[in-house]
């Protein structure tokens, strides 16, 4: 398409939530669709439906991810998708990634034509890890060295793992340029996140004061350019739910 003269606020929105294992991110999904209400609660389902009004929101778990608990029961307006892992199956394989991926993808292109109101990915550190050991041919889920090159008598190669990454990452970035530029109005995606040192002149080595700063959990340079991928970054935490007064 041309370039337009940008007139107007787009009303498109691309939410990525951060944060550590078991902080609310999946559970939290379902206040984009229901607001403050709890549509399984009797006493306030009513006013659930009625916030979300006529609004669908399609969830997809991305191969690898383990919070399918977390994620919100199925309702008119919510509907989820998981890949299905038979008892046995060596989930590290590359072969495991390469099919996972693969029927990933489709189903991520046969609801996007669906057109939901809101679309969810959850966990988009699971799928950099597959798509990095599909690549990898599954050396990097069984934690070998990639920079030992065994079709070269297992010579080192200080510039192997570079394109490996390289791979991973284009096609990682790929997969996220394509949800930013969907039709869907509001796309939301999930991602484990870590700390890591800020490198401050001032600081000390191993000080435990020293700067630090959260990013997703995706290997290399991706940790931080994931983040411009979306309009907003959200980072989870629990804390106690306020209790009205009884005065």
């Amino acid at each position: 398409m041309p370039y337009i003269k940008h007139t107007t606020q787009r009303s498109k929105l691309r939410i990525l939530i951060s944060g550590f294992p078991n902080r609310g991110k999946t559970t939290s999904l379902s206040t984009f669709m229901y607001g403050p209400y709890d549509y399984h609660n009797s006493k306030e389902q009513e006013e659930a439906v009625e916030y979300a009004g006529n609004k669908h929101m399609a969830i997809l778990v991305a191969p690898g991810e383990f919070g399918i608990r977390s994620l919100p029961l199925d309702t008119d307006h919510i509907t989820s998708y998981y890949y299905e892992t038979t008892e046995g199956e060596n989930i590290n394989s590359a072969e495991w990634s390469s099919k996972a991926i693969t029927s990933f993808n489709n189903i991520s292109q046969q609801v996007i034509q669906d057109k939901p109101n809101i679309l969810v990915v959850d966990g988009l550190h699971a799928l950099w890890s597959h798509l990095m050991n599909r690549t990898t041919n599954g050396d990097y889920l069984s934690g070998l060295d990639l920079n030992i090159d065994p079709e070269k008598g297992n010579s080192t190669n200080p510039y192997r793992s570079a394109k490996f990454y390289n791979q991973a990452h284009h096609s990682f970035g790929q997969y996220v340029a394509g949800l930013y530029n969907s039709a869907v109005p509001l796309v939301i995606c999930t991602t484990w996140e870590e700390w890591e040192s800020g490198r401050q002149e001032s600081d000390r080595a191993g000080n435990i004061a020293a700067t630090r700063y959260l990013w997703p959990a995706i290997p290399g340079k991706m940790a931080k350019e994931v983040v411009g991928k979306f309009d907003m970054r959200l980072s989870a935490r629990l804390e106690k739910m306020c209790q009205q007064s009884s005065t």
